[in-house]
């Protein structure tokens, strides 16, 4: 049998497919009990988007416009110090979670969102220079670069307690959440703003916060039993800890040919979504929105998002099943990555800001695309590693910031003193989302979705090869992906596995 990363062989595989969803007394209570505090969090976190650029003008010297380039070259140089910071925590704080469990690193991540709160209270109140409060930001971005694990343990969670081939519908219904958190966040915040100021909004989300530590922590929501985390070995050695770097996780993930093509796909998805950071500073500059407006906005994403994530992927998928057949995950991919791709394409062309509310329902289509992308791949990981492969993916989705923050609002710096035309970004974001689409067609193409057996009893099995479902053969991309068994966490286990006998639809 294989080695597993903890240590041990095929018995102790088998002793960790014990997992949460096996024991109804631990995991029943558990979701709703993940969901209220990351809801909150959410909540607490989307009160700041249409709110933090705001803040910039306390940071900048007197006679400096609000909304001009100054201004949006230091909020990309923010975004950009977080992500950096999100790139080197996030793979460290998923792959603690596997060895000490998902509830004290949460705790851990909530303690800093709450500091980083109080960083960035508005100098009106605390009578701080620019510059000082041009520090406070900074250090508040550090803080907010190391507290950004608690969506990707939620996820973890998540994949500890259901069953894996229910995934991709569960972080649909979880969208749900998410986008009534993210609906409600900028839309309070744009009354609060009209009624009472920045100062008002910061305090409202440190509550918020606050009282997402206290449910999380007066509640059972452990959802990695002692049982099923991985071994500390007896010695630190520097293998070991080198395995914590998020260069080498996505050194493993390369080595993996299943990860390597899903997270390629995933990972060019984030880059084009990383628009979305910028739009808040392109809309008060395109059609001179104000933040509450601009909060509005947001709120109505959030709805769209929600409800067609939560309510309509489920008849969606079963539609197109019915349509397409078991290659129906394929074509739900495809189509949303389309959709997308399309969005922001009109999104470049359009000269008024009542057409962006118009085109909302593309974005509720294209929010399709990341939970199923995601559900695919964790269904065919093994039980014990689920917190650090759902940190590969907020490492892919940081990179992705990384980059975003970078070109993005430099591309609308350049727009602002006419040297591209206004909808550059928009369109820079839809051709790679074009890009993303091939990726995509690409992975389904060399590893089919409904031939990707999820985990199961039988982890301790030796992986084999997955038909292409045309001629009956093993591709080459699957023989490569079953004889290579790959180095720890990510292979030995990880990926295809025995096709399933059954068509049962995981929908």
């Amino acid at each position: 049998g294989r080695f597993q990363p903890g240590g041990g062989r095929a018995q102790d595989t088998k002793m960790a497919s014990m997992d949460a969803k096996d024991d109804p007394s631990h995991a029943k209570p558990a979701l709703p009990l993940l969901l209220a505090p990351a809801a909150l969090y959410l909540f607490s976190v989307s009160l700041l988007l249409p709110v933090f650029p705001s803040l910039l003008k306390f940071a900048l010297p007197a006679g400096v416009p609000e909304r001009g380039a100054e201004t949006t070259a230091l909020y990309g140089l923010l975004q950009q110090i977080k992500a950096v910071l999100d790139l080197f925590t996030l793979p460290v704080l998923g792959r603690v979670s596997d060895y000490v469990g998902r509830k004290p690193v949460t705790l851990w991540c909530l303690v800093l969102a709450l500091l980083q709160l109080l960083l960035i209270t508005p100098p009106s109140r605390t009578g701080a220079a620019p510059e000082t409060y041009h520090a406070c930001l900074v250090a508040s971005r550090v803080l907010g670069g190391m507290s950004d694990g608690v969506l990707v343990l939620l996820f973890a969670s998540l994949t500890d307690v259901a069953d894996g081939a229910a995934l991709p519908v569960l972080f649909g219904r979880v969208g749900l959440v998410f986008g009534c958190a993210f609906t409600l966040g900028p839309l309070t915040a744009a009354l609060l703003l009209a009624r009472s100021g920045e100062v008002a909004v910061l305090l409202f989300s440190a509550c918020c916060t606050l009282l997402a530590l206290l449910l999380y922590a007066g509640t059972r929501t452990e959802t990695l039993l002692a049982a099923r985390r991985s071994r500390l070995p007896t010695s630190l050695t520097a293998q070991f800890l080198l395995s914590f770097s998020p260069v080498y996780q996505l050194q493993q993930v390369w080595a993996n040919p299943l990860l390597r093509e899903y997270l390629l796909a995933f990972l060019l998805h984030e880059v084009s979504t990383a628009v979305y950071l910028s739009w808040i500073l392109y809309l008060q500059w395109r059609f001179l929105w104000s933040a509450a407006r601009v909060g509005i906005f947001l709120s109505a994403i959030g709805v769209v998002v929600g409800v067609t994530q939560g309510l309509l992927l489920r008849p969606t998928s079963a539609a197109l099943q019915r349509w397409v057949g078991e290659t129906y995950e394929r074509a739900v991919v495809g189509t949303a990555l389309a959709a997308n791709a399309l969005h922001f394409a009109l999104l470049a062309f359009v000269s008024s800001g009542t057409a962006w509310f118009l085109l909302l329902p593309l974005s509720g289509l294209a929010s399709f695309a990341a939970p199923v992308l995601r559900g695919i791949v964790m269904r065919t990981q093994p039980v014990g590693r689920f917190g650090s492969v759902n940190a590969m993916f907020s490492t892919c989705a940081v990179l992705a910031r990384v980059f975003g923050s970078a070109v993005f609002p430099w591309i609308l710096a350049r727009s602002q003193e006419g040297a591209v035309f206004p909808g550059a970004l928009n369109l820079a974001a839809s051709a790679v989302m074009l890009c993303c689409l091939a990726a995509a067609v690409r992975a389904t193409a060399l590893f089919p979705p409904h031939l990707l057996r999820p985990p199961s009893q039988s982890d301790g099995e030796e992986l084999v090869g997955v038909r292409t479902g045309v001629d009956g053969g093993e591709s080459s991309s699957a023989r490569e992906h079953a004889s290579s068994p790959g180095p720890d966490p990510f292979a030995g286990g990880a990926g295809v596995r025995r096709l399933r006998t059954d068509r049962t639809s995981p929908v």
